[in-house]
């Protein structure tokens, strides 16, 4: 029996350069639609998701304050909320199309992931910019957050694998490129409640 060393070889190096994306893609996918519907049970979480085969073309968020937990933000794929460790939270997926041009065939549509975990660190964020009145307490109900945590991920897409901390009125968060995971979303939750 002879062997195809060059045939070998090339097996090896498509699998060695194949493999890591679709581990990735696959363990994104599991966290996503099996351990994060636990979760959510577990914790008392509401979730959204986009199917794969979905896509909500982007556009602007609407008039600050005005948002509700109903509304479907663009480019998202997966957003939470809810309440962890005694604080409301907020994380969400954005995937972004963008058209890269290229010197070969013409332009390619490339998608950029982006994650941001956010947690409220006061009853007012923002200095009670979106009006919610003194009676709200930050161990409320999430929902009436969720004005807050909109504006605030609105332009948290850096450009960076390292999760970036962002501190503002009221509100905490690490955002990253990248998909949301569940190692970067309970590290995130577990540090910014502890900090804030």
């Amino acid at each position: 029996m002879t062997i195809d060393f060059p045939k070998v070889l090339g097996t090896i190096i498509v699998l060695a350069v194949v493999l890591p994306f679709v581990q990735h893609y696959i363990r994104s996918g599991w966290f996503r639609f099996v351990r994060l519907p636990s979760f959510a049970r577990r914790y008392g979480w509401s979730v959204k998701q986009r199917m794969p085969w979905q896509f909500r073309k982007g556009s602007d968020h609407p008039a600050s304050g005005s948002v509700t937990w109903d509304y479907t933000l663009p480019n998202v794929d997966v957003e939470i909320l809810g309440i962890y460790g005694h604080r409301p939270v907020h994380a969400v997926q954005f995937s972004v199309r963008r058209r890269k041009s290229t010197h070969g065939d013409g332009p390619v549509t490339v998608i950029h992931r982006y994650s941001v975990v956010t947690v409220a660190t006061s009853a007012r964020p923002f200095d009670d910019f979106h009006g919610s009145g003194a009676s709200r307490t930050v161990t409320d109900r999430a929902e009436q957050f969720y004005p807050d945590f909109v504006d605030w991920v609105r332009d948290r897409m850096p450009e960076s694998d390292t999760p970036l901390r962002d501190e503002g009125p009221g509100v905490v968060s690490y955002s990253r490129r990248g998909h949301l995971t569940q190692r970067a979303l309970f590290r995130a939750l577990d540090e910014l409640t502890e900090a804030g």
